[in-house]
């Protein structure tokens, strides 16, 4: 780029923008995509905060060709804030996925450790937190308390089978209610709860990053390369008609 193109306004390809040099990210090769940057500071920020703070997960695509970034592409496109909640993520993956590894869930937070034993009371070696690493409650007598005949949970009043009748009609209610609210994804059947407040139709699972749409479960992957129609006909973004905008059509 000669001196004088260095001074002009360049086009961004995603907000479709004219934007002065100084509003664009330092040239940069990254080793992953290779084509040439063409999107404003602006919108990677946003892209990439939108992936860190929704997806929760340190594997960043990049806005263009959805090639995953590398630590120094991020480092680069995002600015120090978002670069540094990467890199907290990358570290809390890299220890959460250890079989025996549990996290605290005290108020504090943040800090976890490798959890042996047959016992399901977690302690936090920082805050002395404890809890169940069955149900994620906090710790108590109650989940040491069991019948001596059948291991259950105390059913005073109940006989042994009245007790497991009544547990069997809770855990099908319970299955019921989660499959109201969740998702399986398609790529690993992972259950997947969306945020309360209605949130994206896009969903990204931060186990195996395959990337769906909440309502059809089509992939992003089918969408991008076969337009609207990858949706399910039943499904309200499923238009031949409609043109498509990324991740999809009015998400």
């Amino acid at each position: 780029m000669d001196e004088s193109s260095a001074k002009r306004p360049r086009y961004c390809t995603n907000c479709y923008n004219n934007v002065p040099p100084h509003r664009w990210p330092k040239e940069h090769q990254s080793t992953t995509c290779k084509h040439p940057n063409q999107v404003c500071k602006t919108c990677w920020k946003d892209w990439l905060l939108f992936q860190v703070d929704y997806h929760r997960s340190d594997r960043i695509s990049c806005i263009s060709c959805r090639a995953t970034l590398s630590q120094e592409d991020v480092k680069v496109f995002a600015g120090m804030r978002v670069h540094g909640t990467y890199l907290d993520l990358a570290a809390r993956n890299a220890v959460g996925g250890m079989e025996e590894f549990a996290w605290c869930l005290g108020k504090g937070g943040g800090s976890g450790q490798i959890h042996h034993g047959r016992s399901h009371g977690f302690e936090c070696g920082v805050c002395k937190h404890r809890h169940c690493t069955i149900c994620n409650l906090p710790w108590s007598i109650e989940h040491r308390r069991h019948c001596e005949r059948c291991q259950a949970p105390e059913h005073e009043g109940k006989t042994c089978e009245e007790a497991a009748t009544a547990h069997a009609v809770d855990e099908r209610a319970t299955i019921q209610a989660m499959k109201e609210i969740a998702e399986e994804c398609p790529g690993c059947q992972r259950r997947i709860e969306k945020e309360d407040d209605g949130g994206c139709d896009w969903i990204s699972c931060t186990k195996c990053q395959h990337e769906f749409c909440w309502i059809c479960l089509a992939s992003h992957k089918e969408i991008k390369s076969k337009g609207n129609e990858a949706h399910k006909e039943e499904c309200s973004y499923h238009s031949v008609g409609k043109p498509l905008a990324f991740p999809f059509s009015n998400h």
